[in-house]
């Protein structure tokens, strides 16, 4: 039998008990996350090779027009009022090939936990409405935006709907690529893409979206988060929901497996392989 591939979901301690206690994974607005660059890596390289375009006249007058109106056409498809109007929520797995990068960079420096999941169970998501489950690529600044102006030319030569339609899947294809330097975290995505924030203009429009929620920052804004119900064994599960395929403790969390399996257990999720990571944090 082929060995499950598991993949790790790493926090802190804090978190864990919240995820337990709550019963389920926040995949959190991509946007407004802690890297200014998640979610806009796409948009910033578009914007950089659309401009040199522009400066360099590396098109006919024609072309030229028809690509800034296309390129145009999609700015106000998905920004409004200044911001992205399409929320998309978003939770990372990493391959613990570097489990020690991974500790000190989302485990709270060896002290948390990580969630495993196997890699077929989040492949399933690809299979529901609005999710997207797949591998981060990793590039460089200049080449993706080199990347991005070849795009662009290539837009350029098709009609104005089909030049949209590049640009839109350049875009969206952008929340699996991170900057080359992060490459060592071999990340995998899980995204939610089916909040459209201008359906909720007007009075009295936009419906509730089931498993949609939202919480007020430190900063003064609003954050949008999707829960991600987790599988347990006493409820009946309504898709979508994750199951754990085990746990494991930090080399520098105090807790002990019979601790965590006793969390669980208070709060009906299944039981699950515990096991303390005795990686070195030097």
């Amino acid at each position: 039998m082929k060995n499950l591939e598991v993949l790790y979901h790493y926090t802190t301690l804090g978190t864990f008990e919240k995820i337990v206690k709550n019963g389920y994974l926040a995949m959190f607005d991509i946007i407004k996350s802690n890297d200014p660059l998640e979610g806009k890596f796409a948009l910033d390289a578009l914007k950089s090779a659309y401009d040199a375009i522009c400066i360099n006249d590396d098109l006919a007058i024609d072309k030229l027009t028809m690509l800034k109106d296309s390129y145009h056409a999609f700015l106000e498809a998905v920004e409004s009022f200044g911001k992205l109007r399409n929320v998309v929520c978003s939770l990372s797995f990493c391959k613990p090939t570097h489990k020690l990068l991974l500790w000190r960079t989302y485990g709270d420096n060896g002290k948390g936990i990580a969630i495993g999941v196997g890699l077929t169970e989040l492949e399933k998501f690809n299979e529901l409405e609005h999710f997207e489950f797949r591998k981060v690529e990793y590039k460089s600044k200049n080449d993706y935006i080199l990347i991005a102006k070849q795009m662009l030319l290539k837009a350029a030569e098709m009609s104005e709907i089909n030049a949209f339609n590049e640009i839109a899947a350049f875009y969206y294809n952008g929340y699996f690529i991170k900057e080359s330097y992060n490459s060592d975290e071999e990340e995998y995505r899980l995204i939610f893409k089916g909040i459209d924030l201008n359906n909720y203009i007007l009075p009295s429009c936009g419906d509730k979206i089931e498993n949609v929620e939202m919480l007020a920052t430190s900063n003064n804004d609003m954050k949008i988060f999707y829960k991600l119900s987790i599988c347990k064994t006493t409820k009946d599960n309504l898709e979508p929901f994750i199951i754990i395929n085990n746990i494991s403790i930090g080399p520098n969390c105090k807790c002990m497996p019979q601790e965590i399996r006793m969390l669980l257990r208070l709060h009906d999720i299944d039981d699950h392989a515990i096991m303390r990571d005795d990686i070195s944090m030097r």
